[in-house]
């Protein structure tokens, strides 16, 4: 379904003068004042269990064009199949963002920065998981027998999800592997690079939303093991001025998803994240939508 007045693949050019009370949702838009903002947005209609999903879509609309696509299942195809012909943005699957995108020469916010071992390196001494061994997921060095661990890709690829496992668990998951790899029916390569690293005891866990430097906006997601999503009002200064240390310190991209972790000794770096495929949480996503027009795409 094509939203707007022009047809499929057209460019809004759209007179933008936003005022920061415009919209009510957690202090509204920020205060912008761009003459013309060109830019076309291709999203994904079955993203699951996005509780803002329609919220995004009216925040988009306001300043941009769009079509709402769908990722036809085990294939790198999209319907309606379409070209836009202005600079075009994304959001969806890891299929769509990662895949899809790249060919088509959309604008997806990605590069090898978002290697764990990249970005350990940057904010050394601010990482959650700084005492992890990186290997291949064959062949990673594991903590002791009876000791549970957190394993996940080293690389924001979605290969599998981060998990906890035991020793065991890893060599039941690793023998179905080798079953499949015989049969060349991998769910991802066993030479995929992983990290390994002890558990830790979380209070909080805070998602937060980079563009042009800046932090846009954020909602906490996590209380203890109980997943909570939060509006900005619930995050603590002290996470806020922790984000700002690490943007000035260093950043992977123009724009970027920043995961921090509260434990005992204070907040830390837990992942970053390609920001066209992260999931929304309770963001202000109208200032999210807003936060692209200040960087080119």
């Amino acid at each position: 379904m094509f939203v707007g007045s022009t047809p499929t693949g057209a460019t809004k050019h759209v007179d933008v003068h936003v005022d920061a009370s415009a919209e009510s949702e957690g202090g509204g838009n920020p205060s912008t004042n761009k003459e013309e903002i060109i830019m076309f947005w291709v999203i994904q209609n079955n993203v699951a269990n996005e509780e803002r999903y329609d919220d995004f879509i009216h925040a988009v609309g306001k300043l941009y064009d769009y079509e709402i696509v769908k990722v036809i299942p085990f294939s790198n195809e999209l319907t309606p199949d379409i070209n836009p012909p202005s600079p075009t943005m994304v959001y969806g699957s890891t299929t769509l963002t990662m895949r899809i995108a790249p060919k088509k020469g959309w604008k997806v916010f990605t590069n090898e920065n978002f290697d764990f071992t990249v970005w350990r390196d940057k904010w050394a001494g601010n990482i959650l998981n700084e005492d992890a061994t990186v290997g291949t997921f064959r062949k990673v060095e594991l903590p002791k027998v009876a000791t549970e661990f957190f394993i996940r890709p080293v690389k924001d690829n979605k290969a599998f999800s981060g998990t906890v496992m035991d020793f065991w668990e890893y060599q039941q998951w690793l023998g179905r592997l080798r079953v499949n790899e015989q049969a060349s029916d991998l769910d991802f390569d066993m030479d995929e690079v992983v990290l390994v690293s002890s558990l830790k005891n979380i209070k909080q866990e805070i998602r937060f939303w980079i563009i042009g430097g800046e932090i846009i906006t954020h909602s906490m997601y996590k209380i203890g093991d109980r997943v909570q999503y939060h509006e900005e009002t619930m995050t603590s200064p002290d996470a806020v001025s922790f984000v700002k240390r690490m943007i000035d310190i260093w950043q992977p991209d123009d724009a970027f998803v920043l995961d921090v972790a509260l434990v005992e000794d204070g907040y830390k770096v837990l992942e970053i994240n390609t920001i066209n495929c992260a999931g929304l949480y309770k963001a202000n996503v109208f200032k999210l939508v807003d936060g692209f027009s200040r960087i080119a795409v």
